[in-house]
C-alpha cells in the first residue's frame, strides 16, 4: 500500500516507520533540511525491545506536481497527516492540491478542533483520525525511538463507517489491517468524539506538567503531588466536556487511564518537553488553553488550566 505522509515527527516517524518495514510504500512531504538528511541517512527505527532497523521504503515523495500526473489508480489512497496541531492550516493551504485529489484523509495530531480545520479547507472530504498512546522520541531527525507500548484507535470522523462508500470502506478495512500487521493493536471506535477526547484529557493532564517539570513520564507518576494536580486539570476539563455535550463514557476513569498511560510509557517525556527541550513552539492551544477558552465561553471556571497555559507560554517566550 502506498500512503503519503506528511510533516513527519516522532509519532509520524514511529508509524510511517513501522509501516514501512512491514512492506508498505511510505512518501514523505516534510521541510527542506529534513529532506535533505532523509536523502543520505535512511530513517532509523528502534523497536521497543532496542533492535534497530534501517528502513528503506520510508521515502521523500516526488514533487506535488510530478505527484499529480499519476494515473488516479497508482496515486495513494491515503495521507497521513502528522504535524504539529498549529500547523495544520498552514499544512492544507500548501498540500491543497494532493488533499483535493486523495481519497482519504487522516490525522494523528494532539488537541481538540483539528477537525473542524480539515473540514473547513475540504468540506467534502473523507476523513478519519487516529489516536494512540504510543511513545516515541526523536534521537536525531531520521531516528525515531519506540518508547512505550499504548493503545491506537482509528476514528471515522466523515462520514461514519456504515456510510462510507464500497470502495473507501475496502481502503479503510486495507489500511487497518496495514496498521495491524506493523505492530499496533488495533481498536475501531463508534464514538470518535469520545475517544477524541480521551486521548486529548491524556495530554491535558500530562503534557504542561511534563514540559515545565521537564519529568519523564514515569517521574510525574512517582510524584503523589503531581500527580493530583494531573487528576484535578484532567476533571475540570471533563466539566467542560459534559457541558459540551460530549458523549463521555460515564463507566471510564479518564484520570485513572492518563495514570495508567504513565506508567505503560514511563521512560517517554511527552511531545510537549521534547518540544520546550527544543526550544519549538508547543500545542498547549490546542490542549490546555482549549479548555481555557471553552470555560470562558461557557462561563466555568478553569483555573489549572489557565496557569498551566500562561506558564507554558511563559516558557516559551524564554526561547
Amino acid at each position: 500500500m502506498q500512503i503519503i505522509l506528511i510533516g513527519p515527527g516522532s509519532i509520524g516517524e514511529l508509524f510511517g516507520g513501522k509501516l514501512a518495514l512491514a512492506g508498505n510504500r511510505i512518501l514523505i512531504y516534510a521541510r527542506q533540511n529534513f529532506s535533505l538528511l532523509l536523502k543520505e541517512n535512511p530513517l532509523k527505527l528502534t523497536d521497543i525491545n532496542n533492535k534497530s532497523h534501517l528502513v528503506s521504503n520510508f521515502e521523500m515523495a516526488p514533487p506535488i506536481p510530478e505527484l499529480l500526473k499519476l494515473d488516479p489508480q497508482e496515486f495513494p489512497k491515503i495521507c497521513l497527516i502528522t504535524t504539529k496541531s498549529y500547523d495544520l492550516e498552514s499544512v492544507c493551504n500548501e498540500y491543497k492540491p494532493i488533499l483535493s485529489k486523495i481519497p482519504i484523509i487522516g490525522l494523528i495530531q494532539n488537541g481538540l478542533g483539528n477537525e473542524e480545520i480539515l473540514m473547513k479547507h475540504f468540506p467534502n472530504s473523507t476523513m478519519f483520525r487516529i489516536t494512540t498512546t504510543h511513545g516515541a522520541m526523536r534521537k536525531n531527525p531520521t531516528h525515531v525511538i519506540h518508547t512505550g507500548i499504548g493503545n491506537t484507535i482509528i476514528c471515522q470522523i466523515k462520514p461514519s463507517f456504515e456510510n462510507l462508500p464500497a470502495e473507501k470502506k475496502q481502503i479503510m478495512e486495507e489500511f487497518s489491517e496495514k496498521i495491524q500487521n506493523a505492530g499496533f493493536k488495533l481498536e475501531l471506535n463508534n464514538n470518535p468524539m469520545e475517544t477524541i477526547w480521551r486521548k486529548a484529557l491524556t495530554n491535558i493532564g500530562i503534557n504542561a506538567i511534563g514540559a515545565l517539570t521537564h519529568l519523564t513520564n514515569g517521574e510525574l507518576l512517582k510524584s503523589e503531588i503531581l500527580s493530583n494536580l494531573i487528576g484535578k486539570t484532567i476533571d475540570e476539563a471533563i466539566i467542560i466536556a459534559k457541558k459540551l455535550k460530549i458523549p463521555l463514557d460515564p463507566s471510564f476513569d479518564y484520570v485513572q487511564n492518563a495514570l495508567e498511560v504513565l506508567k505503560n510509557t514511563s521512560l517517554n517525556k511527552n511531545s510537549m518537553l521534547q518540544d520546550v527541550i527544543k526550544k519549538r513552539k508547543t500545542e498547549i492551544k490546542f490542549l490546555n488553553e482549549k479548555i481555557m477558552s471553552y470555560g470562558k465561553k461557557l462561563n466555568i471556571p478553569t483555573p489549572i488550566n489557565i496557569i498551566l497555559s500562561q506558564l507554558v507560554h511563559g516558557l516559551e517566550k524564554s526561547f
